[in-house]
């Protein structure tokens, strides 16, 4: 990434030393080389014009998928996209067909008949409103997003008996303090509840990470733009840690959790250990060619100011919810291992949940959203 801009006066300004987004991780870059080759394989991406999927599809083209299907939501994502996959065709041939529609997946009859002409390998299931602050402001459209949809998409993939099928979770689904967290939480049981009720022969897993350096939501991009701007960089907390990785790492790593995924599994992927926020504002500062403004440098360029927690927002994430995990065979995943799901009672929470949110019931749901299944605490 080259941070480069123009003054006021239309002077050149470079703000860098290009930043290399691995040297932000604090250790070496994470190597997976998958271990299944995607020839011949459909695959369907939601959510497939975000970040996530964006890389998926890459790296799938890369594994020379047959055809790669992306739903999505945003008009001005799939744009971007369009122009992303045109420019990796101009400058490296491939043969994947890729099938590009904009669509809501609550609309079931319309992704059916999007994907009639197609026997699908796998899923990939990344769709999700992600961004905590707007999730919060935003709840109930926000637990049929990430929660309902699943419901009913999960639903569908297993009456047509698709072969594997990967819901993409969140660290914040681990003892959620945030509706993001919660809706993500509810999503899993979801799929771990028809994954025990309805299935016959779909593989269906989970694979669990932190954030995303180059993801829309990491503080990346909104350091990168306060640096720009000449700071200065907030940061919530001295204290606030977060795990991150790579878009590479972490596709390549859901990609190969799937190739492992039985049925029921929810998967971790090592994200080395956890970096603080202010630790990463003063790396991407001096790696801008600028040093850090303070009481100790008062001449300093950038200043970082810290602005408090944001409703919501914990100073560390977890991965795990029962503090126990086994390795699998690719030593870069691990499986959590938790408590089986009680079929009847998430059957009743589900239901009850569904019921406060066609209600607009605030306080039954919040209510709800703390039972120990879901694990929230927040207001």
């Amino acid at each position: 990434i080259s941070i480069i801009l123009f003054d006021e006066n239309n002077n050149f300004l470079n703000l860098s030393n290009k930043i290399d987004i691995g040297s932000l991780l604090f250790r070496d870059h994470l190597q997976s080389n998958l271990s299944f080759n995607f020839k011949n394989k459909v695959i369907l991406v939601t959510g497939g014009a975000g970040s996530i999927g964006t890389e998926i599809t890459k790296q799938l083209i890369i594994n020379e998928a047959d055809s790669i299907i992306i739903l999505d939501n945003s008009e001005y994502n799939l744009f971007q996209l369009q122009n992303f996959i045109s420019n990796l065709k101009a400058n490296h041939l491939f043969n994947t067909k890729i099938v590009i529609k904009l669509c809501d997946i609550s609309n079931i009859e319309y992704v059916d008949s999007l994907l009639s002409n197609f026997k699908i390998d796998f899923v990939y299931h990344c769709a999700a409103y992600k961004h905590v602050p707007i999730v919060e402001e935003n709840i109930f459209i926000s637990l049929k997003n990430n929660s309902f949809n699943t419901y009913s998409f999960l639903k569908y993939c297993l009456s047509k008996k698709i072969d594997n099928f990967t819901l993409i979770s969140s660290d914040k689904a681990v003892r959620p303090t945030n509706i993001m967290g919660a809706t993500k939480r509810l999503a899993e049981l979801i799929c771990l509840f028809l994954n025990k009720t309805e299935n016959v022969n779909t593989k269906v897993s989970i694979v669990r990470f932190g954030n995303v350096l180059e993801s829309s939501g990491s503080v990346v991009p909104i350091f990168k733009n306060q640096i720009l701007n000449g700071g200065p960089v907030t940061v919530s907390d001295p204290k606030i840690t977060r795990y991150f990785m790579s878009l590479e790492e972490a596709s390549l790593l859901v990609l190969e959790s799937s190739i492992l995924a039985k049925s029921g599994e929810i998967y971790l992927l090592d994200m080395g250990e956890p970096i603080k926020i202010l630790d990463l504002a003063k790396k991407m500062i001096r790696l801008s060619g600028k040093s850090i403004k303070s009481k100790f440098n008062p001449n300093g360029d950038i200043e970082i100011i810290f602005k408090g927690m944001k409703p919501g927002e914990k100073l560390y994430e977890e991965l795990l919810i029962d503090n126990n995990s086994q390795k699998t065979k690719n030593n870069l995943i691990f499986q959590s291992i938790e408590n089986q799901i009680n079929i009847e009672l998430f059957r009743s929470l589900y239901s009850k949940i569904y019921i406060s949110y066609e209600k607009s019931d605030y306080k039954t749901l919040f209510k709800l959203l703390n039972d120990k299944m879901i694990g929230y605490i927040g207001k």
